[in-house]
């Protein structure tokens, strides 16, 4: 496996696969890093959409209780 640099810092194209590395440690851990928050981010979004959910679901409910008693 053979390399070659690139006109960008940080890159190296692989000459047996032709595919282009970054060799750049740091900006490999920003990446990571901003992955892992863009998981979390959505987790929370799921997680508020869920209880937005359960929240119309007990509202209705309280509406037909209230509803009926009349």
């Amino acid at each position: 496996m053979s390399f070659v640099k690139t006109e960008k810092a940080g890159l190296m194209r692989d000459m047996s696969t032709k595919a282009i590395i970054n060799t750049n440690i740091s900006e490999y851990n920003y990446v990571l890093e901003k992955r892992k928050q863009s998981r979390q981010i959505q987790t929370v979004q799921q997680q508020i959409d869920a209880l937005k959910n359960e929240f119309t679901d007990l509202k209705e409910l309280i509406l037909q209780l209230v509803n009926g008693k009349k």
